[in-house]
């Protein structure tokens, strides 16, 4: 199996998770919105720039994680692919923090 699809899959597994403890921290609109924003930033930053409904941009938080580790499987070792989209994801998400006004000053 090429290494991009086992990212895939892989990101597949992971994309579930995220989702299942972001509906867990967020609650039923009485938690709070960090960890959405923490887990899926690139989605709330087009809801952000663009001022889209989530709804429409729910495509792109359903395919982050996939394609995180279909870029991971693509770069040449795992731990370097890994490294890469940790880093994009962690300056992504700070940068949504911020745009947002959520983050402590």
């Amino acid at each position: 199996m090429p290494r991009w699809l086992t990212g895939f899959l892989a990101g597949v597994g992971v994309g579930i998770l995220a989702g299942l403890v972001t509906m867990f921290l967020t609650g039923p609109g009485h938690g709070s919105d960090v960890p959405a924003v923490v887990m899926f930033p690139i989605m709330r930053l087009l809801v952000a720039y663009f001022d889209l409904p989530v709804v429409a941009v729910a495509g792109v938080g359903l395919l982050q994680y996939p394609l995180y580790g279909a870029v991971a499987g693509l770069l040449k070792t795992w731990p370097r692919g890994i490294a890469v989209v940790v880093a994009v994801h962690v300056i992504a998400a700070a940068h949504t923090l911020s745009v947002l006004g959520l983050m402590s000053q």
